[in-house]
C-alpha cells in the first residue's frame, strides 16, 4: 500500500500506474470510493493516459485542514479510465508536521464573501533545557494592515518561552472584519512575523 505523507493545508501527490496490457489506457483518472475524514479533501485529479506495457503518474490535489501531526486514514480510491475499466486502489495518508514556517495566499482573492488566511509553524523539535531555555523568548505575530500601512487586526501575538505552538493555522475572515480605515482603499497586507522571517500577501476586495 503506497503511504502519501501529507502537511496541512494544499498537496500535490501522484500514484503510479502500472499497465500491463498491449494496449493503452486513456484518460485514467481517480475517484474516492467511501467517505473522507472532516480534514481531508480531494481537490481534483489529473488525469492521465498510459502507454502499453507501461506506466504514468496520476496526479491528485489533497487539501488536509486543521488536524493534529500523527493522523492517518486508509483512502479508498477508484481509478477508471475511458472504456470505463476500474481498478481499486488504497493508499494510506498520514498527517506530518510542517517543516518550516508558511504563510500562504489568502483564498479566494478577491472576497467572495470571505476568505480564509493559512500559516504554518514547524514542530518545536528538540526542547532546550537549562536557564538560558527559560530566559529565551520567542515573538510570532501576524497582522493585517492597510496599504497605508494602518494595523487593520491582529490575528495573532504570541509571546513565549522556546518556539509559538507548532502547528497549521487558518482563519476565515469577511470583508467587513478586515475593513480599511475610511480613504485607505480595500486592499489589505497581511504580514507575518515570524523568528528571523518575515513573509506577506497581498488582499483585494
Amino acid at each position: 500500500m503506497p503511504v502519501l505523507e501529507l502537511k496541512p493545508g494544499a498537496n500535490q501527490v501522484s500514484i503510479l500506474v502500472v499497465n500491463e496490457r498491449n494496449i493503452p489506457l486513456q484518460d485514467v483518472h481517480a475517484a474516492v470510493q467511501g467517505h473522507l475524514p472532516g480534514w481531508l479533501k480531494i481537490a481534483d485529479t489529473i488525469p492521465v493516459d498510459v502507454p502499453p506495457k507501461g506506466e504514468a503518474r496520476l496526479g491528485l490535489n489533497l487539501q488536509v485542514g486543521e488536524v493534529a501531526p500523527g493522523r492517518s486514514f486508509e483512502l479508498p480510491l477508484v481509478l477508471k479510465d475511458r472504456s470505463d475499466r476500474i481498478w481499486e486502489v488504497r493508499a494510506l495518508v498520514q498527517v506530518v508536521a510542517p517543516s518550516t514556517y508558511q504563510l500562504s495566499q489568502n483564498f479566494p482573492n478577491p472576497f467572495n464573501p470571505t476568505t480564509t488566511i493559512a500559516f504554518n509553524i514547524p514542530s518545536a523539535g528538540r526542547k532546550a533545557s537549562g536557564p538560558s531555555a527559560e530566559r529565551t523568548m520567542v515573538r510570532c505575530r501576524l497582522l493585517i494592515y492597510n496599504l497605508l500601512g494602518q494595523r487593520v487586526r491582529t490575528l495573532m501575538d504570541e509571546l513565549r518561552a522556546g518556539r509559538p505552538r507548532p502547528g497549521s493555522f487558518t482563519w476565515m475572515c469577511s470583508e467587513t472584519t478586515l475593513a480599511p480605515r475610511k480613504g485607505a482603499g480595500g486592499s489589505r497586507v497581511a504580514m507575518a512575523f515570524f523568528p528571523n522571517r518575515e513573509r506577506l500577501w497581498k488582499a483585494r476586495s
